[in-house]
């Protein structure tokens, strides 16, 4: 029998350990999704019911060229986790719907690529690489809230920020831990433990982040999110953690690649644009209840414009103005051409048919641009 059982015990590596490990993988997944699942609500119907819908996952880290700056893209390994992507073409400039997103250990968005290049700000900060200036959720306890003290109260999603002038052991960015992930059929769901952005700190951090990542089809995403309060009693101290402060999204986007802004109203049909941008710090912020409870960020339209009716120049090309009605007069035409996209207000002016052939110069720094009373449209401003 001595026999029989050291035999046994040979075996069980070959046979029983295999699916020992596999079973421990399936209850790890099991245990993380319904961890996350049970901290958020369900996606929306329109997003679940979505036909031909294609996402891939890589949990492996890619020197891929993502346009940020070269102060704090070293940093970047160190808080990547996953990199979602829907399938579609990311060079159609035609329909932009292809886009490929990487989400970092605290479960916020730090890179959004697609035919319009990156949308994120370019973490051009040493201070504060992909922790402030990315897609995340920031909360404040007002109560405890005091900068003008030396005692500022932000709970970052990400992570806090680098500074190594008041923290010297600090040799890397402390980044947010992710206490659990899983990813599925189009869906990306990640657990993390959010941290206090500004060290030192008298404070602990109570913040537990779910965040779910959907991909609904067509070039859109869903973002689901929650937060959880882990203080022992968030209403009486210690610890008074009342989180009743909270940018949910601080959220932004790099005006190179989405330049126009327009913003909904509660109490109004009608979008306001935003323009010219200002400052954040110099506007204040806006409530969500103020709003329709969206936002949108556009790219600048870069369309061929219709030909616009100028006056007349002179064939003698000395560069004066004529009446049209004058027999030595040529007409003019002023053609808005899109630029290439690296031009943030691309416009050139397009030299006449007349002046092609003549080739004479029918144009004049000084000479006054009026617009033709046939056109109903403002003429372009030229820099």
């Amino acid at each position: 029998m001595a026999g029989a059982a050291k035999k046994s015990s040979a075996m069980r590596p070959s046979v029983i350990y295999p699916l020992l490990c596999l079973s421990l993988a399936t209850a790890t997944t099991n245990f993380r999704k319904a961890l996350i699942d049970d901290n958020l609500p369900p996606s929306s119907l329109k997003c679940l019911g979505a036909q031909n819908v294609k996402t891939s996952f890589s949990y492996s880290w890619t020197n891929a060229s993502l346009n940020f700056s070269d102060v704090n893209t070293p940093h970047e390994r160190n808080l990547f986790l996953v990199e979602m992507s829907n399938g579609l073409p990311q060079n159609n400039t035609l329909e932009p719907k292809g886009w490929t997103l990487r989400i970092s250990k605290a479960g916020n968005i730090y890179s959004f690529k697609g035919p319009w290049g990156q949308a994120v700000a370019p973490q051009s900060k040493e201070t504060s690489p992909f922790v402030d200036e990315v897609w995340q959720d920031v909360a404040l306890s007002s109560a405890l809230n005091n900068p003008s003290g030396g005692r500022p109260y932000f709970i970052h999603q990400a992570g806090a920020y680098f500074e190594t002038a008041d923290n010297p052991t600090l040799t890397s960015p402390w980044y947010s831990p992710f206490a659990g992930a899983y990813c599925s059929e189009n869906s990306c769901s990640i657990a993390a433990w959010s941290q206090q952005a500004h060290l030192p700190t008298v404070f602990n951090s109570s913040k537990l982040e779910f965040s779910r990542y959907t991909n609904c089809g067509d070039g859109v995403y869903e973002h689901v999110f929650g937060m959880h309060n882990m203080a022992t009693d968030p209403n009486v101290g210690p610890p008074s953690d009342t989180l009743d402060y909270l940018n949910t999204l601080w959220w932004g986007v790099r005006t190179s690649t989405f330049r126009d802004i327009v913003r909904s109203n509660s109490s109004s049909p009608y979008l306001a644009k935003v323009d010219a941008l200002p400052d954040w710090a110099s506007v204040g912020l806006l409530s969500v209840s103020e709003t329709a409870g969206y936002s949108v960020f556009a790219e600048h339209v870069r369309l061929e414009s219709p030909n616009y009716p100028l006056p007349c120049g002179s064939s003698t090309g000395d560069g004066s103005k004529v009446s049209c009605s004058d027999p030595m007069s040529v007409p003019l035409v002023l053609e808005i051409i899109a630029g290439p996209p690296s031009d943030p207000d691309p416009c050139t002016l397009e030299e006449s048919p007349a002046k092609k052939r003549k080739g004479k110069n029918l144009t004049h720094p000084h000479t006054p641009i009026e617009e033709s009373p046939a056109s109903s449209m403002d003429l372009p401003t030229f820099r």
